[in-house]
């Protein structure tokens, strides 16, 4: 069935366009009765799409309570679209929220409906839920779990965070290929930063920060580990510029890097 549906969806248009054009044809009172009628049953059918577009963009601009609001009016119409629902709980989790996000996760597995691709989603998601309420260990089982079959930009860049936490023994090989995957994600690129940030090799790590920075990437990590790299080469004033890029980023519950961490980076500059 699925390898029909471009053709339905085709032959859909077609018969869409077909009935404007006759409704019309017999009036213009009538055709713009039936595109009312099109536009009204599309907005029901995407509303929850809309309302998590939106929601999103609110907690773009800052506005946290009122996009939590916006996108559980999606979750609670998302039968038919579990990916708002996971949305949600995303910003939930990002909002500090983990008990309702881990809720609304659980919810959203529940479902047998669930497609493998959104269930791999929903589970990366409840990883990040178990890291940052302390159960370190089943938030990387389950990551490891979900990498198996489920290989994509965050699963790296998340379990490549991970090994860094655990200093596992393949870190750097498991950047490195996370990095040949996609060298141009700036948390995949902000790992390996660390990583030769760690083992004292700044070239090369000032050479992936500068791209990142470069390329626009803005974070609380990126900054703060550029300042890294800038006090390493005994550059006071670029480390004291990216510390305080650093302290001036808008912060979440997800951010790794802790206020302490840059006050006490300042006063060593």
């Amino acid at each position: 069935m699925k390898k029909f549906k471009p053709l339905l969806n085709i032959l859909a248009v077609i018969l869409l366009a077909l009935v404007l054009w006759f409704s019309f044809e017999l009036s213009l009172a009538l055709g713009i009765t039936v595109m009312a009628i099109f536009f009204a049953v599309l907005y029901i059918w995407q509303r929850p799409n809309l309302l998590t577009l939106r929601g999103q963009w609110e907690y773009g601009k800052g506005n946290n309570t009122k996009s939590l609001e916006i996108l559980k009016k999606a979750h609670d119409a998302s039968a038919r679209y579990p990916l708002n629902s996971i949305t949600y709980a995303y910003i939930l989790l990002r909002c500090g929220n983990d008990k309702d996000s881990a809720k609304v996760l659980n919810y959203v597995l529940l479902n047998r409906k669930l497609k493998p691709e959104h269930k791999m989603v929903a589970r990366q998601n409840l990883s990040l839920v178990y890291y940052r309420q302390g159960d370190f260990s089943e938030a990387v089982r389950i990551m490891q779990e979900v990498f198996e079959d489920y290989k994509t930009t965050s699963v790296y860049g998340t379990l490549g965070y991970y090994k860094i936490l655990m200093n596992a023994q393949d870190m750097l090989d498991f950047a490195l290929e996370a990095y040949a995957f996609n060298g141009d994600d700036k948390i995949i690129i902000d790992n390996l930063v660390q990583i030769y940030i760690a083992k004292g090799e700044i070239a090369k790590a000032k050479e992936l920060s500068d791209k990142s920075l470069a390329a626009g990437n803005k974070g609380v990590e990126i900054y703060y580990h550029a300042g890294e790299i800038a006090l390493a080469e005994g550059d006071k004033d670029e480390a004291r510029e990216m510390f305080e890029n650093a302290q001036s980023c808008t912060r979440s519950f997800m951010t790794t890097v802790s206020e302490d961490e840059i006050e006490k980076a300042l006063e060593s500059v």
